[in-house]
C-alpha cells in the first residue's frame, strides 16, 4: 500500500481517478488536487459504472496511484465500488490508494 505520508512536493501522482455524482464536489476535488501541483492526471467520472468500465482496461503501469470514490453513490456504492475494483487485472494494492468520500 502506497504510504501518502511519502508523497511530498516533488512526488508526482501519475493519475488520479475522482468519482462522485456532483459536478461541483468533483470541480472542488479537482482544483484542490491541481492546487498541490502532484497530480498528473484526473480523470473525473459521475458513475462508478463508468469508471470500473475504464479502469477494466488498463494495465498495472496505467491504472491510478490514487482513486478518490463517493461512498453514497445512488446505482453503485463506494463500498461496492472498491470491492469491484479490487478484482480487476490492473489493480495493485502495493500501488493504488482507494479513498472513500463522505
Amino acid at each position: 500500500m502506497i504510504d501518502l505520508q511519502t508523497v511530498t512536493m516533488s512526488s508526482v501522482l501519475n493519475r488520479v481517478v475522482l468519482i462522485d455524482d456532483d459536478p461541483a464536489t468533483n470541480k472542488i476535488h479537482t482544483e484542490l488536487l491541481k492546487m498541490t501541483k502532484v497530480v498528473g492526471t484526473i480523470d473525473v467520472y459521475e458513475t462508478a459504472e463508468a469508471a470500473i468500465s475504464e479502469l477494466k482496461s488498463c494495465s498495472k503501469q496505467e491504472f491510478p496511484e490514487l482513486i478518490m470514490v463517493d461512498i453514497g453513490l445512488p446505482t453503485m456504492s463506494g463500498h461496492e465500488f472498491g470491492i469491484k475494483v479490487r478484482k480487476l487485472e490492473g489493480f495493485d494494492p502495493s500501488k493504488t490508494v482507494v479513498c472513500m468520500l463522505t
